[in-house]
């Protein structure tokens, strides 16, 4: 039955990502190709991001070490002072 199954499968000629599901004795049997393909070094996975820009972006750099706090702000007594 192995070789009958894989036979057949070949047959629909599946692309990566395609699906097919068909109704078997009552039950939904779902056949798909995955999209990662394995070859000898490894698997080989392409990434395709389009991520939309966004007014809130902000690049943060970390740095390893004492975190740096601000200088305090000192008020003293001439901003207090009426015009």
């Amino acid at each position: 039955m192995n070789a009958l199954l894989t036979d057949v499968l070949k047959q629909l000629d599946l692309k990566p990502g395609d699906c097919r599901s068909v109704i078997v004795d009552g039950y939904e049997v779902e056949i798909r190709r995955r999209r990662l393909a394995v070859h000898d070094e490894g698997p080989m996975v392409d990434i395709c991001l389009d991520v939309p820009s966004s007014e809130r972006l902000r690049t943060v750099v970390l740095k390893r070490g004492e975190p740096e706090f601000p200088k305090p702000i000192v008020i003293d007594e001439s901003g207090l002072a009426p015009e």
